[in-house]
């Protein structure tokens, strides 16, 4: 456990960081989101916190990794997952910058997210969680429990 705190301060250290950064390219290049009828936010906000974000989480867990010989076993012993994990997120946050940017139609993000979890998928990347909750419930009802 001590070792996911490591990871998480590391992140969040980075992400700290990271985001004056990219708001000041989001000024930089235009990509702000205005006020209007359809946005929460009453002043201007930058866009393209996605990269920051990205770079903070998993830069986060290599630098982890690189300190704590426990974090550096399990990314190695479960590279193919990580990795693709990796690269499904990394596909979401280039859609995303893109999107920032230019704009990108709906079916095309949901194409791309949709991408991104067959990768993680095809890496070997699983949840563990799927018996607890609505679907635990579900069976529970069905067995009549």
């Amino acid at each position: 456990m001590p070792e996911l705190i490591i990871a998480f301060l590391l992140a969040m250290v980075l992400a700290l960081a990271l985001t004056p950064p990219s708001w000041r390219l989001a000024r930089r290049i235009g990509a702000i989101d205005h006020p209007g009828e359809r946005r929460i936010h009453a002043v201007a906000t930058p866009r393209l916190g996605g990269p920051a974000i990205f770079l903070a989480v998993f830069g986060g867990l290599l630098i982890a990794a690189r300190v704590n010989p426990s974090i550096d076993a399990t990314l190695v012993a479960h590279w193919r997952e990580w990795g693709s994990l990796a690269l499904g997120a990394l596909m979401i946050v280039t859609v995303g910058v893109i999107d920032d940017v230019r704009g990108v139609r709906p079916i095309i993000k949901l194409s791309v997210e949709f991408g991104a979890a067959l990768v993680a998928i095809a890496g070997g990347y699983r949840s563990r969680h799927w018996g607890h909750g609505i679907w635990a419930y579900c069976r529970c009802r069905l067995a009549h429990c």
